[in-house]
Parts: C-alpha cells; structure tokens; sequence
C-alpha cells in the first residue's frame, strides 16, 4: 500500500451475484486502487492483487465471476472516531464488529463485478489478479428490447429524459439487474423529440439520448449502478482548486481542429430528409467547420433542429481542455491538496492562483493560507469553470481531463451511424434545405 498516505485504508466487501455478503479483503491486497472514470460512461476497469497461493486463492467462492466488488476507503477526512486502534481493522467481522459503526465513517469509491481472475506463479512468488469491471459496462453487452421482443422501439413527443427512464425500464424487465435509477438522478430535459432505435445496444441508445438533449446534457453510471442524467452546470465551480497548493501539474490546450459550425443532418427515410445548419459567427471567426449527424433512423426538422442545435452550440468555439493531477491531502501536511474522494466526474472545476508568480517564494514555507497578503496579490486571476470529462484515481492523487464543453457522441457510434447511412445515401437530393436554428 502507500507509504506516503499512511492515514488511508482500503477495504473491498465481495458479495455473491444475489447481493449476499461473502468476506473483506483488505491484508492480503498488494496493489493500490486505481481505475478511470469517463463521462457518458462510468468507472472503468480495475485490476486487484491479492497474495493468494496459485492452488487455494478462494475460487469459486469469494473469487468468482460475476460477484460483485465494492472498493472502501477510510483517512483523516472521513475517519469519525479514532479510538479504536487500527489493528483490529484486519481483524474485525463486517457488518457486526464496533468500528463498522458511524464511529468510524468509510466511503465507497467504486463498484463493479468480477469479469475475470489470473492465478500466477512468478518465482517464488504467487498471487492471483482479479479484473473487476464497472456497472457501465454492462450497457455494452444488451440491446434495446421491450416486453414483446421488438427491437424496433419508437418514442413520439417524449423528453430525452423520459426515454433514459424508459430505457433503463426496459433493461431492468428484460433481466438487467446492475443499473438503476433513483426519483432524482435523472433530471428533466424540458424538451421533446420524436426518434426511432432499431436493433441498439444500451450504449448507443444511451449516447444517442444524450445527443437527442440540449448543449451540455450528459450522462453517468455510479459506483452503485444508479444512472445519472443532467446538465453540466459552468454557473458556478464545485471545486476551487489551486496550483502551488492543490495541483501538482497542470496542463491547458486550446484548440480549433474540432470546431463545428455547419451541421448537415440527413437521415433514412425515401426521400431522406437532408438539412443543413451554419453558424455564421463561428464561420466568419474560424473559417468553415462541416460535420455531419447521419441518422439510421427515420425522424422529422424538430428533432434534425434539436440534434444539429446542440452540436452547434457546443462546439462553434474552440475547445479548452486541461489535465490536472489533484494532490490528496493525506500526506504530511493536511493543509496541501484536496479530500479526492469528493470529486465526481461532471463536476465543475476551477483553477485560482492563475498567473500568480511575483510575491518573494520564501513566504510560501510561512504564510497562512487565505490569510497573509501573498494571497491577496494584484497578480491573482480566476481561470474559467470547466467540466470533468475523465477522473483516474489513486490514492495518492486524482488526475482529471476538465473540458469547457462536453464530448459529443463517441466516434464508435459516428462510425456506425455512417455505415447505416451509406446504404440511403444514393436517394440524397442534390441540394439540402438550408435551416436556422
């Protein structure tokens, strides 16, 4: 484990596919968490080491495919309760021992099921490296099927927000059991549209919902399988972080190659509608940007308006992305970094202390932060608020891709939409009805 955080121990609960509790690891584990979280997507794919022997490492019971995984932490920010000394932690029974109870406080950092297990044999050393996927993976695997066996699924004047509902519904009655929804994890969009699936993974349905919804809509799946749907909120930033205090490296690109600002949207009925969309700003501003939003599906100009309306609004600018690996602040000095477990991907960020760079270096060791003069430097700056698009945890540092606008639909499903669409795209009209939107 670490040796910088000292203050800071794993535990993983394993339970069978049914829900019931089987045992917790955490002596035995000899890696550190680590995974990535995307946005429209979910936490990734986490490998963890156990020292198990190559003939008796638990298969079949507590190591076996399709249990389920959770991933707890406890450190200086959540520990309640530091009377119990920590030799009992490797000791104690889960879920019925005293340091299970709100004396002491733990937090679930991730969630997934068990896809595969190596056993090794290395020397004279012997482990067993169990893969653990997220919840989201599971969208990748099931299509769209209603109760009568259709996969041709059509939604008429429906919110996008109605249709993730509906969705997940769907997967839920066709024997989907790791992602669900609560009351409020999916907000509404306050728009409609009329689309048409047919024959769709969860995946592409899912990313397709978001590019049905206005600029800045976007979807997760949590540690717990809950499915998130709401818009990025760049009004105000859920954390403040600065460099020479928070951040250990910063990196910010701005870029023009992926800017959009003509949107031809075509899709497959005979003859296949055909509309084109300029933003003449952007045009004037950056030359001409065309892209197109080729549809396998029949639909009509509202939704063609709505689907070209939120690429145009996201992406007639020039996109500024920045990496940023965020120090945790369980190492020696508890006034440097951030409580990382905290940040979530689609939370806004924003970088203080911009620009900051003549106060004399020496008070840096002596000031008191917010407090002495330093801080309160002419040469202080506020960078803009930016959303997180990606979050790789360990449990030294978080290191986050932040984005002024979010991702578009991913290149798989462009791709695929393309393949589909070559098969119309001999009825095309010679010209494009030219709309505003």
């Amino acid at each position: 484990m670490s040796t910088q955080l000292i203050q800071k121990q794993f535990y993983i609960k394993v339970y069978d596919p049914n829900g019931n509790y089987l045992t917790t690891w955490s002596s035995d584990i000899i890696s550190e968490p680590s995974f990535r979280t995307v946005i429209n997507g979910g936490p990734g794919q986490m490998v963890i080491r156990l020292a198990r022997k190559y003939d008796n490492f638990g298969e079949g019971t507590e190591v076996n495919l399709d249990n389920t995984i959770q991933v707890w932490v406890a450190d200086a920010d959540n520990i309640g309760n530091n009377l119990l000394p920590n030799t009992l932690w490797d000791k104690a029974m889960w879920d019925s021992d005293v340091w299970d109870t709100p004396l002491k406080s733990y937090v679930n950092i991730y969630g997934g099921y068990i896809s595969a297990y190596a056993a090794t044999v290395d020397d004279d050393e012997e482990y067993v490296d169990v893969t653990v996927l997220g919840y989201v993976s599971d969208i990748s695997y099931k299509l769209l099927i209603d109760g009568s066996g259709n996969t041709t699924i059509t939604y008429t004047n429906t919110d996008p927000s109605a249709i993730m509902r509906d969705v997940i519904d769907k997967y839920r009655a066709d024997g989907g059991t790791k992602l669900n929804y609560t009351q409020y994890s999916i907000q509404n969009t306050g728009t409609t549209v009329n689309y048409t699936f047919q024959h769709a993974l969860l995946k592409d349905v899912l990313d397709e919902i978001v590019a049905l919804s206005p600029d800045n809509w976007f979807y997760f799946v949590d540690k717990s399988g809950v499915v998130y749907f709401k818009q990025a909120s760049l009004n105000q930033a859920d954390h403040q972080l600065t460099l020479g205090k928070d951040v250990l490296y910063s990196q910010t690109t701005k870029r023009t190659e992926n800017i959009i600002n003509e949107v031809s949207v075509i899709d497959s009925n005979d003859p296949p509608l055909y509309n084109i969309y300029r933003r003449q700003s952007s045009i004037t501003s950056h030359s001409k940007h065309t892209a197109d939003a080729q549809q396998g599906v029949v639909i009509n100009n509202a939704t063609a308006d709505a689907i070209a309306k939120r690429i145009l609004d996201m992406e007639q600018n020039p996109e500024t992305r920045s990496v940023i690996r965020v120090l945790d602040n369980n190492g020696g000095n508890s006034n440097i970094g951030q409580n990382i477990e905290q940040f979530q991907i689609g939370d806004s960020i924003q970088l203080k202390n911009l620009g900051y760079g003549q106060a004399n270096p020496t008070f840096w060791d002596t000031a008191t932060w917010d407090v002495s003069l330093w801080n309160d430097s002419l040469n202080y700056t506020t960078s803009s608020i930016m959303t997180i698009v990606s979050l790789t945890y360990t449990p030294d540092y978080i290191e986050i891709e932040a984005s002024s606008r979010l991702p578009e639909v991913p290149k798989e499903l462009q791709t695929l939409n393309k393949l589909i669409s070559q098969q119309f795209l001999t009825n095309i009209g010679v010209k494009p009805t030219v709309r505003v939107v």
